[in-house]
């Protein structure tokens, strides 16, 4: 009998009894043998590219603005110079902005996990039939 398996690469990895416990009860509620369960996750995770160092500058940048916006807000709130209400709005956006900024940084990009499942179970399905 010819195996024709694709999956020909092996790693080790190593858990904590907790990480290890939830891997294989999120494989087993997607009805999922652990190795497909893994390799499709896998998929529905894709990393972005760490961005280039004048990103940082600039991050860097944003940060220093964000901590000099809430210095003046303090201050126009103890001395009633500026429209609080205004200014409290530009402030809002400026963390909303960033909150965006951040997550271009640090989250993945998720794809339809639903989708993915499908797909794996088929996968499956279909590497049993051929076996």
């Amino acid at each position: 009998m010819i195996n024709d398996n694709p999956h020909k690469k092996a790693f080790h990895m190593r858990l904590t009894q907790k990480e290890y416990d939830n891997l294989h009860a999120n494989a087993k509620r997607a009805g999922l043998p652990l190795s497909t369960y893994v390799r499709f996750m896998m998929k529905a995770c894709q990393h972005k590219e760490q961005r280039p160092a004048d990103w940082f500058k600039f991050y860097s940048q944003l940060c220093r603005i964000g901590n000099n916006l809430n210095q003046l807000t303090h201050l126009a709130q103890y001395t009633g110079d500026i429209n609080t209400e205004d200014y409290l709005q530009y402030r809002k956006d400026f963390s909303e902005f960033l909150i965006v900024l951040l997550g271009e940084l640090y989250s993945p990009e998720k794809l339809d996990a639903t989708k993915i499942i499908q797909e794996a179970k088929a996968q499956e399905k279909q590497e049993r039939q051929s076996a």
